[in-house]
């Protein structure tokens, strides 16, 4: 969990399934919050690491949300969906 100091009721949580198998020096996973522009909440694939990622193509591969993880999010109503494209 990640806490602005300024606002205390800003938090962002940060969730990774199966963390620390095949730990590799960095965790994909998705960032989750609300974001006070309105009230609303908010859900972004993140990668945390270690060290800065030098292999771009890894990076675009962690970052992008496949297939299987839409089915999952739309199959269990957990999300609204939206791109930003």
């Amino acid at each position: 969990m990640v806490t602005n100091y300024r606002n205390e009721l800003d938090q962002m949580y940060f969730t990774a399934s199966l963390p620390y198998i095949n730990w590799s020096g960095y965790l994909a996973g998705f960032w989750i919050g609300l974001t006070f522009e309105g009230v609303t909440p908010i859900c972004m694939k993140a990668v945390i690491s270690e060290k800065p990622m030098e292999d771009k193509e890894l990076l675009r591969r962690l970052l992008k949300v496949t297939p299987a993880e839409l089915n999952y999010f739309k199959s269990k109503d957990k999300f609204l969906l939206r791109s930003e494209e």
